[in-house]
């Protein structure tokens, strides 16, 4: 999911609203707020564009979530050791 796909998720729950709701504030379709929200569709339609959490939060009177870092696991993580660097 992406960088504004959770921030609108993250808006429609903080302002209490259902995705209904939240397509009526910004003038889309629910369909539309449900490929964002969950990424469905094409890859081009299921990430939420930069300016819908930015209006949502202005209609909302919600603060704009700062985004998530979208981080990889690294190989410690996936249960492998990595390599330890020797002092020189």
């Amino acid at each position: 999911m992406g960088q504004y796909s959770q921030q609108l998720r993250d808006l429609i729950k903080a302002a209490g609203i259902t995705r209904a709701q939240a397509a009526d504030l910004l003038h889309v379709s629910p369909h539309t707020i449900r490929a964002w929200v969950k990424g469905e569709g094409s890859k081009s339609a299921s990430e939420a564009p930069p300016w819908a959490p930015e209006l949502l939060a202005y209609k909302t009177g919600q603060p704009l979530p700062k985004p998530r870092a979208e981080t990889a696991p690294s190989g410690a993580a996936r249960g492998r050791s990595l390599p330890r660097r020797s002092a020189s």
